[in-house]
């Protein structure tokens, strides 16, 4: 029996535009509310810069190249808004509502329309989303590029190539030209990008498995998933032995696989209990079930949600040492629209025997006796879906939780300290957008100089160990710290203790600082203001 289609185009359009006017609503509100978190600065200073002098340039003086497209559009928001937190993050916010719009054309192509508004909605109000779009940070941006990447890719490869003879016909090249445009382009914004490769590299694997079995090996040799994965895996190579786009470096840089890093270390599931514990046990937890009746329903749609969500989820979980949340987050919509499609089902049934019922009790005066229960549970489902959601629960207040914080109260303080006396941060940028100074020091992470070693191993014509970012001396231990310490007659101290917490060598500063210094009433979680008095240096001070 068809499904009965529930939502025309005209409908699906509307709830859209609904969908994109209440998820805006959710990004801009708050959009000014927290003062920048340290990763921001990398585009509010290079576009700040880009305008002053006409190059990207972070303190340092050293050029921020990374994403230049991204901090171009943030220089053209600084030139026509200003430059404040609004206007640097109004382009997150753009993409993070374009997001909302890819999600609901390809899954509607993919799929039905259906799930297109449904998975349109679940993006529109999942916190984690909107947490990302009220950021100067090039997530949303590179969020929607891949997820049109990888819908597209389908679309050309399976609904257009739907044979050998169409499989490089004129109009097919011409499609795959715009994918590697937009992919590369992608790549450009995030080299997270390259996770499209095992994707689709374990969709063709998996897809091929059935023409061997249905006719043969000679079936699997001809099939176009073998001729893709075998294309897909050589590229692959070539990419990592000649190094193409920095691809081999990257490995080295964010992995701690025994055969491919620098250093031997324990994979742990942390983005496992991420998606567990924080963001989405419910769907999360039916997500199984999700894509196996997809897989029973739509073969080949199943097994490509499936792919496109478990195989860099695997990737990262296991050779991925650097495990930030937001690096998880660009395959969340597809855990989202695999569930969507349950969802859809649910409420089709429901839909259908709503209309059964009516019918009947037209013509008879009577319905099924199980109609009146399952028209009552479906009003309720309507009803409490705001509750039921896993996300509705968090208030938009809750976005600090994610490490957006209000840092003006501390930065009020620090303005006043005696241009004499020493400030130590771990938070440089904040300090220098904020107060207006430059802080002597900064205390470099273990975390940050393991990962990114190449970043953080400059000196300068001292020998003095130097911050990449911010341009300023960096205290490494606890010696290059008592050190600093003896150049003012009184030392500041300004920190966020969070990111000295993952290594123990940066655990032994901390415990230095709570015990030698004393915490001043100024602090507000996370940021902490501690302050004691030093020993001047003869000479008197730097």
């Amino acid at each position: 029996m068809e499904e009965p289609k529930v939502v025309n185009k005209k409908i699906g359009l509307s709830l859209l535009l609904a969908f994109v006017i209440i998820g805006g609503y959710l990004r801009i509100a708050d959009i000014g509310r927290y003062t920048f978190w340290t990763d921001e600065f990398f585009h509010v200073f290079s576009a700040k810069s880009l305008l002053e002098t006409g190059s990207p340039a972070l303190p340092s003086g050293i050029p921020y190249t990374r994403s230049m497209a991204y901090t171009y559009i943030v220089s053209l928001f600084f030139k026509v808004f200003g430059v404040n937190e609004a206007a640097a993050r109004m382009p997150s916010v753009i993409f993070g509502l374009a997001m909302i719009v890819v999600t609901y054309f390809m899954v509607s192509r993919i799929l039905s329309r259906n799930a297109g508004i449904i998975s349109a909605f679940l993006v529109a109000v999942s916190p984690v989303f909107i947490v990302w779009s009220v950021q100067c940070r090039i997530y949303t941006l590179f969020f929607s590029l891949y997820l049109f990447c990888i819908f597209y890719f389908y679309y050309v490869f399976e609904r257009m190539a739907k044979d050998d003879t169409t499989l490089l016909s004129r109009d097919t090249i011409m499609k795959y030209l715009i994918f590697s445009a937009v992919f590369i382009f992608s790549f450009s914004v995030h080299e997270l990008s390259l996770f499209l490769v095992p994707s689709v590299l374990a969709y063709c694997a998996v897809m091929a498995v059935f023409p061997l079995f249905q006719e043969g090996l000679p079936a699997f040799f001809r099939s176009k998933y073998f001729k893709l994965a075998v294309l897909i895996a050589i590229a692959a190579a070539a990419m990592m032995l000649f190094n193409v786009m920095g691809a081999k470096g990257l490995l080295l840089d964010f992995s701690k696989n025994p055969l491919v890093s620098r250093e031997n270390d324990t994979p742990n599931i942390n983005f496992y209990r991420e998606l567990i514990q924080r963001i989405y046990p419910t769907f999360y937890y039916f997500f199984p079930l999700a894509l196996f009746i997809l897989i029973l329903k739509k073969r080949r749609e199943g097994i490509f949600l499936g792919c496109a969500f478990l195989a860099p989820l695997l990737v990262l979980s296991y050779m991925f040492a650097y495990r930030g949340l937001r690096y998880l987050v660009f395959i969340l919509p597809f855990l989202l629209i695999t569930v969507s499609y349950i969802i859809e089902q649910v409420f089709l049934y429901l839909w259908q025997l709503s209309r059964d019922s009516a019918r009947q009790w037209r013509a008879t005066g009577r319905v099924k006796k199980y109609a009146p229960a399952a028209l009552f549970s479906f009003s309720c489902l309507l009803a409490l879906m705001p509750i039921l959601l896993p996300w509705m629960r968090m208030s938009l207040a809750d976005v600090a939780d994610f490490g957006l914080h209000n840092f003006s109260a501390c930065a009020e303080f620090v303005k006043k300290i005696d241009r004499k006396d020493i400030v130590i941060s771990t938070e440089p940028f904040l300090i220098e957008y904020y107060a207006g100074r430059k802080p002597g020091f900064i205390i470099l992470t273990r975390r940050h100089t393991a990962a990114f070693p190449r970043y953080y191993d400059l000196k300068d014509k001292e020998g003095n160990s130097v911050d990449f970012n911010a341009g300023i001396r960096a205290i490494r231990d606890l010696e290059e710290l008592k050190s600093a310490e003896k150049r003012a007659a009184r030392v500041w101290i300004v920190t966020n203790l969070y990111f000295l917490l993952p290594d123990p060598r940066d655990r032994e500063i901390i415990d230095y600082i709570k015990k030698t210094y004393a915490l001043h009433p100024v602090s507000k979680d996370p940021f902490d203001v501690y302050w004691k008095k030093g020993k001047e240096q003869e000479g008197g001070n730097d």
